[in-house]
């Protein structure tokens, strides 16, 4: 991973560095993409009501 400030090639950079008010992934989407996953490769979880 480079480090935030290399936003220049050549090599490895980013596009869109990151920064700390902002995120890559809306963090709804990604938990509820997460649920889902989990959900599917593990199965639903014992007694749970919903």
């Amino acid at each position: 991973m480079p480090p935030a400030a290399r936003t220049t090639g050549p090599g490895v950079h980013w596009r869109v560095p990151p920064r700390y008010d902002r995120h890559f992934t809306d963090p709804a989407a990604l938990l509820a993409a997460l649920k889902t996953a989990a959900s599917a490769a593990l199965g639903p979880r014992k007694g749970a009501t919903r």
